[in-house]
């Protein structure tokens, strides 16, 4: 399945480029959603060369995914003035997923500025819909943090946090009962081992297993995106105190 995601980043594509380079952005970009914990080489290179990078994917940064290959190579630098044009490709696969083939353009937006797009053709069997629908918010997460770290002119130690702190604030808000009636969980929590159960002996259990605390993984982090990091109400979500540090 393919998937094409754009945005605006206010600053120059050169400027883009030289963050695309940098291993940092990425972990920074996808965090706190996925971490990348590297495995072969045992460190991640300050500056990315092409070749394949092995590592370890752990979802909401303690849940772990298996190993991912990033096979990176650049297909396009042009920095001719005002025609420039980027690509970076990761044909990528690691576990339950046979491909992913990610590929990243940055070329200077008619409206000033640069336009940045990921696409991504998405392969996992029987778990491609979950895949891709996970792809979306993982690709649209990322360039929300984009453009933050754009807005912060790339101040890499701001909006993100200690491991720790984000950790509890993303506790708070998923156990608030000001997010979730007592009734809600309660039923939900039925519904999720009466199926469970029913599906013990089927061949979608291990589908149903891994989908459904997908499912809800990526509800509570559409609402993190949405809410800007819970500091805002959106979709009828107004518990705001809940994100707070109240110590």
């Amino acid at each position: 399945m393919h998937l094409d995601v754009s945005t605006h980043l206010d600053c120059s594509p050169a400027a883009a480029w030289r963050e695309v380079q940098s291993s940092r952005l990425l972990q920074h970009i996808a965090f706190p959603l996925v971490g990348f914990e590297p495995l072969d080489p045992p460190h991640l290179p300050v500056a990315w060369e092409p070749g394949r990078y092995r590592v370890r994917l752990k979802l909401g940064m303690l849940l772990p995914l298996g190993a991912h290959d990033l096979n990176l190579s650049v297909t396009t630098a042009d920095s001719t003035s005002g025609q420039e044009r980027y690509e970076v490709r990761d044909n990528g696969a690691g576990g339950l997923i046979s491909r992913w083939d990610h590929r990243i353009t940055i070329v200077p937006d008619p409206r000033g500025g640069t336009l940045y797009s990921d696409q991504v053709e998405v392969q996992a069997g029987a778990l491609t819909l979950f895949a891709w629908g996970f792809a979306w918010l993982f690709y649209h997460y990322r360039q929300w943090r984009w453009r933050q770290l754009v807005q912060n002119q790339f101040a890499y130690d701001q909006g993100g946090g200690s491991m720790k702190e984000v950790m509890e604030k993303e506790l708070r808000v998923a156990f608030s009962r000001g997010a979730q009636p007592v009734w809600f969980r309660v039923l939900k929590w039925v519904l999720f081992i009466s199926l469970t159960v029913a599906l013990r002996r089927s061949a979608t259990l291990r589908v149903w297993l891994l989908g459904g605390p997908l499912v809800g993984l990526v509800v509570h982090f559409i609402y993190r995106w949405k809410t800007a990091a819970w500091t805002q109400p959106w979709g009828g979500w107004e518990d705001l105190a809940a994100a707070q540090d109240d110590r």
